[in-house]
C-alpha cells in the first residue's frame, strides 16, 4: 500500500525530472501505461505526448522552477 507520504514524493520527483530537467526518458518510469492527458493534445499514447511535451518544453525552456 502506498501512503500519502509516498505519494508526495512521487509528485516531487515527477515534477523536478519531467517539468525543471525536462527529462523525456523520465516519463516510462514516472507515468503508469493507463495515464490520460488532459492538458496537451494526445493522439492517444498519452505517454508519448508527454514524452513530445517535454522535448518541446527543453527546446523552449531554459532552466524552469517549479516553487
Amino acid at each position: 500500500m502506498t501512503g500519502t507520504s509516498d505519494n508526495k514524493a512521487l509528485v516531487r520527483r515527477f515534477v523536478h525530472e519531467i517539468f525543471e530537467q525536462l527529462r523525456p526518458d523520465a516519463v516510462d518510469e514516472l507515468v503508469a501505461d493507463d495515464f490520460v492527458s488532459h492538458t496537451w493534445p494526445s493522439d492517444g499514447d498519452s505517454k508519448s505526448a508527454l514524452r513530445r511535451a517535454t522535448e518541446s518544453m527543453a527546446a523552449a525552456l531554459r532552466d524552469p522552477r517549479f516553487e
